[in-house]
């Protein structure tokens, strides 16, 4: 034989070993194949479009709504983007995925224990089943009929399309039995708490909105300055846990009966994608439970107990942040410091401080973020009361620049005024009201930086000056 045909042959057999072993390896082992043996269904859940289910005259009937994720706006960090499911029948509204997912966990568990040849269907229980189940996918439907129950045993019978009957555990009968009713979904926001873009809280005595702008929450109407954080964070949690007590599918009272219509106060969120919005209706408080209150989502009328309702009465001047700054203690990178001592600049380096050109510890620094960031003011004042404070009362002005290297918020602590000292921030035209003894805090806090020893004790030198040293000894 030729040495080239020797070479095709060599590359045939070749290419054939490689072909039946990447085919090989997609198979199961024989180990899977006795487990799929055992399998009662066979099924790809993200293939189900849809479930019905029949039960004692009842059909409860699921439909997929597969997730449409942007791929510019980067799919899941929304919150909105996982395979949901609507209930169509005998409600229609949202399902309970929790539910669904818990069905086809149980479904993809079932194990034949024994199979049944020659049993007739009557005798199985199966030419009335107790219940049927149909998984319908593109490729046709999967039917299920539970027949009898085994005596003396927690076994019941089943079939699958039109094969032998088999014995399988009746665990699966909790999934089947669900009252239609507990097929919705008692979640109500599904968003995520930081998909969040602006709420609108409107009341009789107030229209609310609040809208996110960077890292933190802003009033927007009916006046603008900066949302108090602790609230706006307390605000979304309690839209996120949103939860139905109970439905109401025939309220015996009417609409206005239960406060809704027109509606008590209504609950507005917007996400940042732009597209999911959501609105909540909210009643009267339930006579029988004052702890919960009827409300309404679209057309579904339910009981509801939430702190959400705290908020609903809050007045736009409860929403205003009293706190000097947005930053938290770990988003500061440096520190400007601007009295009448001289200029004090602080740079974050790795777990310690620049201050200036020395090194010293993150401590003392630590404790002066610490100070501003949870210092808050008493109140507010206006410029005209500025204005009319007495002059002997003014203090020597100072400023403070924080950054995180790319944002810079300013405060500038000084001038007395009625109840304490005034403090201006950068990012909003509100005067807040400082206490002294908060002040005299912050001073402390500052005068303990300045005071600081270097790390090693002695002044560390700067890295200009070493570039410079270096430069001088290369020359």
């Amino acid at each position: 034989m030729r040495p080239k045909s020797v070479l095709v042959l060599f590359v045939i057999v070749v290419a054939l070993l490689a072909f039946i072993w990447f085919y090989e390896r997609q198979l199961p082992s024989s180990d899977e194949r006795g487990e799929l043996a055992k399998k009662t269904l066979l099924f790809d859940r993200s293939e189900i479009e849809q479930i019905e289910l029949e039960r004692e005259g009842q059909r409860v009937r699921l439909v997929r709504i597969p997730s449409e994720p942007d791929e510019e706006e980067g799919d899941a960090s929304l919150g909105f983007f996982e395979d949901e499911w609507r209930l169509e029948e005998p409600f229609a509204g949202r399902a309970d995925v929790d539910l669904v997912n818990g069905l086809l966990d149980a479904l993809e568990s079932v194990e034949k224990l024994r199979q049944l040849g020659g049993m007739g269907a009557s005798e199985a229980g199966l030419e009335s089943p107790r219940a049927t189940l149909l998984l319908h996918t593109d490729a046709g439907i999967t039917e299920l009929a539970v027949g009898s129950e085994v005596p003396a045993s927690e076994t019941m019978i089943v079939r699958v399309n039109e094969d032998d009957p088999q014995v399988v555990s009746n665990s699966l009968w909790s999934n089947l039995s669900e009252e239609p009713g507990n097929w919705r979904s008692k979640h109500l926001y599904l968003g995520e708490r930081d998909a969040i873009h602006s709420v609108v809280l409107d009341t009789e005595t107030a229209r609310i909105r609040l809208a996110r702008r960077g890292d933190s929450f802003w009033i927007e109407e009916p006046l603008e300055d900066r949302a108090d954080r602790e609230r706006i964070r307390a605000l979304l949690g309690s839209i996120v846990g949103l939860r139905v007590h109970s439905f109401i599918d025939e309220p015996e009272d009417s609409l206005a009966d239960l406060g809704l219509d027109p509606p008590v106060a209504t609950v507005e969120v917007a996400a940042l994608d732009g597209q999911h919005e959501f609105r909540l209706d909210w009643g009267l408080p339930v006579s029988e439970d004052a702890t919960r209150s009827f409300a309404r989502v679209g057309e579904q009328i339910f009981e509801t107990s939430t702190p959400l309702a705290e908020y609903l009465v809050s007045s736009p001047e409860e929403w205003r942040s009293l706190a000097l700054t947005t930053f938290e203690t770990h988003q500061i990178d440096s520190v400007r410091v601007l009295t009448d001592e001289g200029e004090l600049e602080l740079r974050r380096t790795g777990a310690d401080w620049q201050r200036n050109d020395q090194r010293i510890s993150f401590t003392a620094v630590s404790d002066l973020l610490y100070s501003l960031v949870e210092a808050k003011a008493s109140g507010f004042d206006s410029t005209e009361e500025l204005a009319d404070a007495d002059a002997g009362r003014a203090e020597p002005h100072f400023e403070i620049t924080l950054s995180d290297g790319q944002r810079e918020q300013v405060l500038s602590l000084g001038q007395a005024t009625r109840g304490g000292i005034a403090v201006r921030s950068s990012d909003r035209e509100a005067i807040l009201v400082l206490e002294a003894e908060v002040l005299d805090e912050i001073r402390q806090k500052l005068a303990e930086v300045r005071a600081a020893e270097p790390v090693g004790g002695e002044s560390s030198t700067s890295t200009t000056e070493i570039l410079e040293d270096s430069d001088d000894e290369t020359q």
